[in-house]
């Protein structure tokens, strides 16, 4: 037989593969690891959590007074009459 004529590897039927579920969740895990094993990924998560204490502190500061609401300082706040 010529080489021509030998039946190739892509000659049969061919199958289509379907990916490993496990194989996908260990490249995820790989991938969050990196990420988070870096510092400044580490620092910005800090400053993003560290941001929504920092306005419930100020809100609490501010409404010391007596007064419970949220609403009654957006409320009180002057407005601008043009």
């Amino acid at each position: 037989m010529a080489r021509a004529q030998t039946p190739g590897a892509g000659a049969g039927v061919s199958e289509v593969r379907t990916p490993n579920p496990l194989w996908s969740l260990g490249l995820l895990r790989s991938e969050l690891l990196i990420t988070f094993r870096r510092w400044r990924t580490l620092a910005l998560l800090g400053v993003l959590a560290a941001v929504p204490v920092l306005v419930g502190i100020a809100v609490k500061i501010e409404t010391s007074d007596g007064s419970s609401s949220l609403v009654s300082i957006l409320t009180a706040m002057p407005t601008r009459t043009g």
